[in-house]
């Protein structure tokens, strides 16, 4: 980590006191510590862009930023201030800003956000600096800000405090930048594919689109348990049975799970249905959007992450789910329905069990324990067995498998697409299936949405569906390794109360 503040000590006792000292003298000199206030006529990055013109022009410009190092130079001082945009120097003349104004400079702290006035020009170092005529405190900041060697070195410390992290350390503002670009980037894509982006509800009367545990709210006004919605996909489906044939929701999602390198409990998904297509069709157009949201960062088709370079080069591999599972384990888990036979094997190799002992979830398991983990270059999984996924259609010619797939990297799964079931009476079977699994304890398993399932009467079109997790997408292109330092503000267990 990089930071931009010149500030090399820990927070003591001592700076705080300095601190309120400080501001006894600005109040006693009738500073108003906090102004309200308008007056900034060019941001850094407006004079960096500008410089000659304004240097030439002798423009005097207005600007602000946290103040971020002070040097002390007999009769003047030198001061760098950084604002969203970047950082520049600032010069303090005694003689040219008054005695008076000039010795209350020293009552500034690194962390102040400060506004100068001044002609722009260029040092005899040629760095730019805008040599300052007049300046106002515009915030006091009464906290010593740490620097990357002090107080925010601690992960959990960083995720818990993010906006000292922002202030600090320039990767990690960089990363949230990525993170931006990249669903602009795929929202632009699927706009140029003649997607258009929709909402949907997030409190939901059944938590239906996918297999997790929801969290529930209480409605006062009706009375009414809700569910946080864990997936958008049951209400686009219906909009798609309503005639809009391709649309998208970038979604905040919420699955009542635990939290670790990949799982954070509030998260954020894209997921897009289209009319008239089937998986392969999915699977080629991913493999475009990949490209472009990599192209939007900067980035080509081979990627590094963690120190292992990456190619999401097209085509990508592509391989059989219950072959590779037959393949590495000896289990066909189409024929091998007997969950003594998955609780067994994972014994026998020292593979954590689900909580749930039901075949879907053991077979799940046993896949992201004994295959997923140990793939590392991209490859789709495909073609699953029917009790894994209940929303997918059947592969025709043989009913036992799904048209299903999941694209794979780093042995994480970054999305997950299917030909979309749009048979309402094998839809019923399949919710019923769901039901019978959630009695025999797999708290995951979905409900019966018979709304859905009077909109698949209707007549849905045949649709293919995808959905991926924007956060994982970002930790792969910013090479973090924990979710949660790609995401803004991360839930963590609250501190004990302090002092505020």
């Amino acid at each position: 980590m990089t930071s931009e503040f010149q500030y090399n000590h820990p927070m003591r006792e001592d700076l705080i006191t300095t601190r309120e000292e400080h501001i006894k003298r600005l109040q006693g000199a009738g500073r108003n510590l906090y102004p309200t206030w308008n007056g900034r006529t060019h941001s850094v990055a407006d004079i960096h862009e500008k410089s000659e013109a304004l240097i030439n022009d002798k423009t005097i410009v207005t600007t602000a930023g946290r103040l971020s190092a002070k040097r002390k130079h007999g009769g003047s001082t030198f001061a760098d201030i950084v604002d969203g945009g970047g950082k520049i120097q600032i010069w303090i003349k005694r003689d040219l800003i008054g005695v008076e104004n000039y010795t209350l400079i020293e009552a500034l702290d690194l962390g102040d956000i400060v506004a100068f006035t001044g002609a722009v020009i260029k040092t005899e170092a040629g760095e730019l600096t805008v040599q300052c005529e007049k300046w106002e405190l515009l915030t006091k900041s009464l906290t010593p800000l740490p620097d990357t060697w002090y107080g925010l070195k601690d992960v959990e410390v960083r995720a818990r405090q993010r906006e000292l992290d922002l202030l600090i350390n320039k990767e990690s503002r960089e990363t949230f930048v990525v993170r931006s670009k990249i669903i602009q980037a795929m929202r632009e894509f699927l706009l140029r594919n003649n997607f258009m982006e929709v909402e949907t509800p997030v409190l939901q009367s059944i938590a239906g689109g996918a297999s997790a545990r929801p969290f529930t709210t209480h409605h006062n006004a009706l009375d009414l348990d809700l569910f946080l919605r864990i997936s958008p996909e049951l209400y686009l489906k219906r909009m798609v049975v309503g005639g809009f044939e391709r649309v998208f929701e970038v979604a905040r999602n919420f699955r009542n799970e635990g939290v670790d390198r990949q799982h954070n409990p509030e998260f954020t998904m894209c997921e897009f249905y289209m009319a008239y297509a089937n998986i392969d069709d999915l699977i080629s157009l991913s493999e475009k959007m990949f490209s472009a949201i990599f192209s939007a960062i900067g980035k080509g088709d081979k990627i590094m992450f963690q120190g292992v370079e990456l190619d999401f080069s097209a085509p990508w591999k592509q391989i059989s789910y219950v072959d590779t599972i037959k393949k590495e384990t000896g289990i066909d888990v189409l024929e091998d329905i007997d969950p003594q036979i998955y609780i067994n094997y994972m014994n026998a190799n020292n593979l954590d069990l689900p909580e749930s002992k039901t075949l879907p979830a053991l077979v799940d398991t046993l896949f992201k324990e004994a295959i997923r983990k140990k793939i590392v270059q991209p490859v789709v999984v495909r073609d699953f067995p029917t009790y894994m996924e209940p929303l997918a259609k059947r592969v025709e010619g043989n009913p036992k498998l799904v048209q299903r797939a999941q694209l794979v990297a780093v042995g994480s799964e970054l999305f997950k697409a299917y030909t979309e079931l749009n048979d309402p009476i094998d839809q019923k079977k399949r919710f019923e299936e769901q039901e019978q699994y959630r009695e025999a304890g797999d708290a995951e398993a979905q409900h019966i949405d018979h709304a859905f399932l009077t909109a698949l009467k209707i007549g849905l079109p045949p649709t293919a569906g995808w959905g991926m997790g924007i956060d994982r997408l970002a930790m792969l292109l910013t090479d973090q390794s924990h979710i949660r330092d790609v995401i803004t503000f991360p839930l963590m267990r609250p501190e004990t109360e302090k002092n505020a």
